[in-house]
């Protein structure tokens, strides 16, 4: 089976339910893409909100629940903390969303079990994001393997933390 190339791709319009650090994370990866349009957004707290509504110029709303209604969202990643993610799935599921969750799943495998009944149920896609995938040191990786300086790689192993981010 051939690579669906980018260009015939259709526009998913994105939405991130928790603008904290974890949602933060996933907006540099979202527009690396050019077939996701970033759409909405939801949190708690008004202030990234604003700031959120003023670089993109979308939708804002002070819950996941009203999110989830919008008409202008086709899938949600889901970066709010961990004990919300079973009951904000749900929700984005119901809606028939497709869902993007920040690591952990869950906090008990009868949580993720609900959540993939749901998905099923909804017919639609659920994937668990594992943020080093952001990682300006991987970028930097996959930069040089592209350009042929660096060989096959047969295993990478990182510690978390040591690019500009370090505290």
């Amino acid at each position: 089976m051939g690579q669906r190339s980018e260009a015939a791709s259709p526009i998913v319009r994105i939405a991130i339910a928790g603008l904290g650090a974890a949602g933060c994370m996933m907006i540099p990866a979202l527009l690396k893409r050019p077939s996701i349009k970033i759409t909405a957004a939801a949190d708690t707290d008004p202030a990234p909100l604003e700031k959120f509504r003023a670089d993109f110029q979308a939708e804002t709303f002070r819950s996941v629940e009203e999110l989830c209604k919008s008409s202008n969202v086709d899938a949600i990643c889901i970066a709010t903390p961990t004990q919300s993610h079973t009951e904000h799935t749900l929700m984005a599921l119901d809606h028939r969303k497709h869902v993007v969750l920040e690591k952990p799943m869950a906090r008990t495998p009868a949580e993720c079990d609900r959540m993939i009944d749901a998905c099923d149920r909804a017919h639609v896609r659920m994937s668990v994001a594992y943020n080093m995938r952001c990682c300006p040191l991987l970028d930097y990786v996959e930069a040089r393997l592209k350009e042929g300086i660096i060989g096959d790689i047969q295993e990478l192993r990182g510690r978390g933390k040591e690019d500009r981010r370090a505290g």
